[in-house]
């Protein structure tokens, strides 16, 4: 039977071994989606630590190894993040780009009651707990003058554009 299968919702990238990643292209993924959020090694331990730049990479040359090529590798990054600034953004896209994946901007949204709650307070330009509305992350709620949603606006064709020519 063939079949093809898709990861539209991050695997850890943590987890992809040579092995994993051999089986994967063999029965048949096509798309992979890698969660990975930011390259700031700060900003990954105030995220929770879930993957470090040098397990991204492993990840990545895992999956290239096994025959994945790099529009089959998406990578989720964080925008909008509390206090994240547009160069911290560029970074990680840039990072993504150079380990062999192609970076997918995935914006921020702020949620009552978790460590990051009281940051997304402090540096949001709207008024978060007042409507919950404004924690809709099509408004980059925690946006601010270090990244607008015209920046991000802006990254985004500027990833389109650099994906256009290597592909």
């Amino acid at each position: 039977m063939k079949v093809y299968f898709h990861t539209p919702n991050a695997l850890h990238a943590r987890e992809i071994t040579q092995e994993l990643a051999e089986l994967f292209y063999r029965t048949g993924f096509r798309t992979l989606r890698l969660g990975f959020e930011t390259s700031n090694p700060l900003r990954q331990k105030l995220t929770g630590g879930k993957v470090t730049n040098e397990q991204f990479q492993q990840a990545v040359f895992n999956l290239r190894k096994a025959g994945f090529s790099r529009p089959q590798i998406g990578v989720y990054i964080l925008t909008g993040l509390p206090g994240q600034s547009i160069h911290e953004v560029e970074e990680s896209v840039d990072f993504v780009f150079q380990s062999g994946a192609y970076p997918i901007l995935t914006e921020f949204s702020p949620i009552p009651g978790t460590h990051l709650w009281p940051y997304c307070l402090e540096n949001s330009p709207f008024d978060l707990s007042s409507d919950p509305l404004l924690h809709n992350n099509s408004i980059l709620p925690c946006q601010g003058p270090e990244l607008s949603w015209e920046d991000y606006l802006q990254l985004k064709l500027k990833i389109r554009a650099r994906h256009r020519e290597i592909s």
